[in-house]
């Protein structure tokens, strides 16, 4: 990643990118949030929207790979049920993606009201 954030050209970026994310992807089921929030930030801010959107996903689903969190949910949320842990980080690995999401439409409402396409930064 770091290397993607010093290279200037552009096809320099673009393949730093790439391998960071196959990186990040690959290694998603030990990635703690914390370090989720940092590293989709950071593709975010680079305009990498694969690291933004599809890491996040990627690592919910890593996180709880037998889908407990739609168990927990099915069987009424109940307030001592185990599932409830992975129910709350894949939640949370969804908001890092809805937060990305509203700020790209954001973006593109800001665009449009501008007269502009480049609405992807």
């Amino acid at each position: 990643m770091r290397r993607a954030e010093g290279s200037r050209a552009a096809y320099e970026r673009t393949q730093n990118l790439a391998d960071a994310f196959a990186s990040y992807y690959r290694s998603a089921s030990s990635i703690d949030l914390p370090r989720l929030q940092n590293v989709a930030k950071r593709f975010s801010d680079l305009g990498h929207v694969a690291g933004a959107i599809e890491l996040p996903l990627h690592t919910a689903q890593a996180h709880d790979p037998h889908d407990r969190a739609t168990e927990f949910l099915a069987a009424g949320r109940y307030d001592g049920d185990p599932r409830r842990a992975e129910y709350e980080e894949r939640q949370k690995c969804y908001e890092i993606v809805i937060a990305e999401l509203q700020k790209r439409d954001e973006a593109l409402n800001e665009a449009v009201a501008a007269g502009n396409g480049k609405f992807l930064s």
